[in-house]
């Protein structure tokens, strides 16, 4: 028998590596043509290229997604502003600078945040993980945005 994706001989342990009936975009991935494709694709196959950049993708819908990044289209509009978006979740996190939506709690100090990589980078200021080092002193940062402040302005 081969060796799954997951290192082990029992396809049912590959569960383990996504979330419980994973969502996909178009709808679940434990479901229909999608898990299909899944399971006929061994990991890192990306059988789908963009014909602009040669980028590779695993799925068409992924693709179709970046394709807008060359067309510059930007087919999702915010009704109260009318900011428009590449992709429909940017919409929807825009959308919380309206709403005031934060569903994204830190459990250490309970400040709320509008996305999950805010909440992350900002998780680093409890734990003082600086993953973030310059190549030239050798400081570390705990947010990408502030190594490149200072490799900008005071690594010079």
């Amino acid at each position: 028998m081969e060796r799954s994706v997951a290192g082990t001989r029992d396809p049912t342990s590959h569960r383990g590596i996504h979330a419980q009936d994973a969502v996909h975009p178009r709808g679940k991935l434990s479901q229909g043509p999608d898990l299909a494709t899944h399971q006929r694709l061994p990991m890192g196959q990306c059988p789908h290229h963009c014909i602009d950049c040669d980028k590779r993708f695993r799925n068409l819908f992924a693709l179709t997604q970046h394709r807008l990044t060359h067309t510059g289209e930007r087919p999702y509009c915010c009704a109260d502003c009318g900011k428009s978006f590449a992709k429909s979740s940017a919409l929807r996190t825009h959308q919380r600078t309206h709403t005031g939506e934060r569903p994204y709690r830190c459990t250490d100090c309970g400040k709320g945040f509008a996305e999950r990589s805010t909440l992350r980078a900002h998780l680093r200021a409890h734990t003082g993980e600086r993953p973030h080092h310059c190549a030239d002193c050798g400081q570390g940062f705990a947010q990408f945005a502030h190594l490149k402040r200072h490799q900008r302005e005071l690594c010079v």
